[in-house]
């Protein structure tokens, strides 16, 4: 089980509103009147759990540089906080679970990334966490949104933060009084100089593009492993708790490269893209883009390699050499992985598209490209079939003129059966929620959402609100004074 989903570039909102709407057995559904919200921002949205799920919603406030916060709560259907932050001095935030004081059980608080450290927000007030200097600063200082800095490195409960520098990570590990135990990690960003116009020069960085948990050496230890494209350093936990700040080799049968046109004719060069356990063992599966390359130095085959973890008692954590292989036909836009027939093996979704003269000229017209979503299922060797057994419509929307980029596509469990679903914007542009089943791959009901959906896909979001693992999708649409309503929309009696 699990969820995905792929958006391009936020957009601003004005107002925003909501309200439950819970499906009949109908194909179609009625929308209940949403509510506004107070505040305009260019939102991204989290869920700040306990007694009640509060949703949070912050970004920049429109045609200006000032950060602010609105917060609702879900059951009740009203806004308890609205609060506008110091301009150009917050990047982001996040929620975490940290300690009372006295030392209580963990409660869900919102954290704020500021560009001198991370800092905790509770009813308005603001309080200093700890003490970090960070890259996001350097980023977009008129940025305002959701950072992935929260994680629980050593699996008690309470949430620790990792944030990223350019020569090293901060790493802050809460403590049972809440208080952190702070060091530093020794990874250094990707950097390269690219040449700019008038012989001028600029220093381009790049972000990790995946951290993740997980005991490497089998010491029964959480260690740190961070990736970039080309390389993954383990951090490795010692017996104090605490971390060796440089890094140890994370052994892989293949090596990582970079890919920008200077491989070998008749070569293979692998780049990562991320870590996802498909089949639901508990072990992190490694994968990696992989282009082979012809005698004209041209990628002749472009893909996807899966290498499955295992574990050895003697080396620790490692990947077999029994390898599977997802072909990207066209050009990718996203992956995802989900299961869909409940057979305990995690089928690829993936959404790809033939980008040429036709697809230009849509996009000149005000179109879009189009798109096919392909179900490749996982066999229980590990392999994928060549073909897909599913396929469906959708659309890339470009718009140039209004800077309005990407499309909308989530798998997880919606409906609350055992099966994961695909909710996806068909070719007619209607939100349509394919349903897992027994039967086969999206063989369930088909839900059609009756809605207008905003031209933005950034503007659709999935949540767990409740936290229960039964996910939510939540619908902002721009109205014609100016503002947006947002609607929460459940699927929970959509299930066979």
């Amino acid at each position: 089980m699990g969820t995905s989903m792929f958006k391009v570039f936020g957009k601003s909102i004005t107002y925003l509103s909501f309200s439950f709407i819970f499906f009949s057995a109908a194909t179609y559904a009625n929308l209940e009147r949403p509510i506004p919200l107070p505040l305009a921002s260019d939102g991204q949205i989290a869920v700040l759990a306990g007694i009640e799920p509060i949703l949070v919603v912050g970004g920049m406030l429109h045609g200006s540089a000032e950060p602010h916060l609105t917060l609702v709560n879900t059951n009740a259907a009203r806004v308890v906080g609205s609060y506008k932050l110091p301009s150009a001095f917050y990047q982001g935030f996040n929620v975490a679970n940290l300690a009372g004081q006295p030392a209580t059980e963990p409660r869900s608080q919102l954290v704020l990334l500021g560009r001198d450290g991370l800092y905790q927000f509770q009813d308005g007030n603001i309080t200093k966490l700890i003490e970090c200097n960070h890259v996001y600063a350097r980023i977009d200082s008129n940025n305002f949104s959701v950072l992935p800095v929260v994680f629980d490195v050593n699996e008690d409960g309470l949430s620790d933060f990792l944030i990223p520098g350019f020569l090293q990570h901060c790493l802050a590990v809460q403590q049972k009084d809440g208080s952190f135990h702070n060091q530093t990690l020794d990874f250094a960003l990707d950097m390269h100089i690219q040449p700019q116009e008038f012989d001028s020069t600029e220093l381009k960085f790049g972000l990790p593009e995946d951290i993740k948990i997980f005991d490497v050496n089998g010491d029964e230890r959480s260690d740190i492993v961070i990736a970039g494209k080309t390389r993954i350093d383990t951090f490795l936990q010692k017996s104090d708790g605490s971390y060796h700040s440089k890094s140890a080799p994370l052994l892989l049968p293949l090596m990582l490269s970079e890919q920008r046109g200077t491989q070998l004719t008749a070569s293979t060069a692998y780049q990562f893209h991320r870590f996802e356990d498909l089949n639901l063992d508990g072990l992190p599966d490694l994968l990696l883009f992989e282009k082979q390359y012809g005698e004209s130095k041209t990628a002749s085959s472009n893909g996807i390699r899966v290498l499955y973890a295992q574990r050895d008692k003697e080396q620790g954590l490692g990947f077999s050499t029994t390898q599977g292989f997802i072909k990207k036909p066209g050009e990718m836009v996203t992956l995802l992985f989900a299961d869909f027939n409940g057979d305990k093996l995690r089928d690829a979704t993936l959404l790809s598209g033939e980008l040429g003269a036709g697809s230009f000229m849509s996009v000149v017209m005000g179109g879009g490209v189009d798109m096919d979503i392909s179900i490749y299922p996982q066999q229980a060797s590990g392999l994928y079939a060549d073909k897909p057994v599913v396929k469906r419509e959708t659309e890339f929307k470009l718009d140039i003129h209004n800077l309005n980029y990407g499309v909308f596509i989530s798998a997880g469990n919606f409906n609350g059966d055992s099966f994961d679903d695909l909710l996806y914007v068909n070719h007619k542009n209607k939100l349509e929620l394919a349903a897992g089943s027994k039967k086969g791959w999206l063989k369930g009901r088909s839900i059609k959402v009756a809605a207008d959906l905003p031209a933005d896909p950034d503007l659709l979001n999935v949540l767990d609100l409740n936290q229960d693992g039964i996910l939510e999708l939540l619908i902002r649409t721009p109205q014609p004074k100016g503002g947006y309503d947002l609607r929460i929309v459940s699927f929970l009696s959509d299930r066979e």
